[in-house]
């Protein structure tokens, strides 16, 4: 555990100042209020101030927006015990992720286009709904760590990692 706190520390530390381009007013306000409506403006305003973290474990999301995912310098999404019952495929926008915690939500599936992260790291998908992993998954060859602690359900990993290479 020691060592993730060490690794958000210094991730925390490397900031990268947003640009205007990427979000329009628009998509820039519709944020705002989504951070409002979860009451983590904090954190998203840490974001639009560089830091590469998003950090809002326990907090009933419902939902991710869409003008999260333009967020390119995102490399840290710890979106953890909250509702979430979909990860939007949009999430491969974010070019730079390394970590993603989504566990203990409501997740039944994670989206194919999940292998298009290609410096995912970390992929912590325990205590959802899920009943399978998109074979995909076995494309992200920078997966260091990938937990799937499933505790009502069976979790099928058939073709699951290096399926093409049959």
């Amino acid at each position: 555990m020691r060592t993730h706190e060490t690794e958000f520390f210094n991730w925390r530390l490397t900031t990268f100042k947003v640009s205007s381009r990427m979000l329009t007013a628009e998509e820039h306000e519709r944020l705002l209020e989504w951070a409002i409506e979860y009451n983590i403006e904090d954190q998203i305003q840490n974001i639009f101030d560089g830091y590469r973290i998003l950090f809002v474990p326990s907090r009933k999301l419902q939902r991710l927006p869409p003008e999260l995912y333009k967020l390119e310098h995102l490399e840290h999404m710890e979106v953890s015990h909250n509702q979430l019952t979909e990860i939007p495929a949009g999430i491969t926008q974010l070019k730079n992720l390394r970590y993603l915690n989504v566990s203990y939500n409501q997740l039944v599936q994670l989206p194919t286009e999940i292998s298009q992260l290609k410096n995912l790291k970390q992929l912590h998908v325990d205590h959802n709904q899920l009943t399978e992993l998109p074979p995909q998954i076995g494309e992200l060859e920078s997966l260091k760590k990938l937990t799937v602690l499933q505790q009502d359900h069976q979790l099928q990993l058939k073709n699951f990692m290096g399926a093409s290479k049959r």
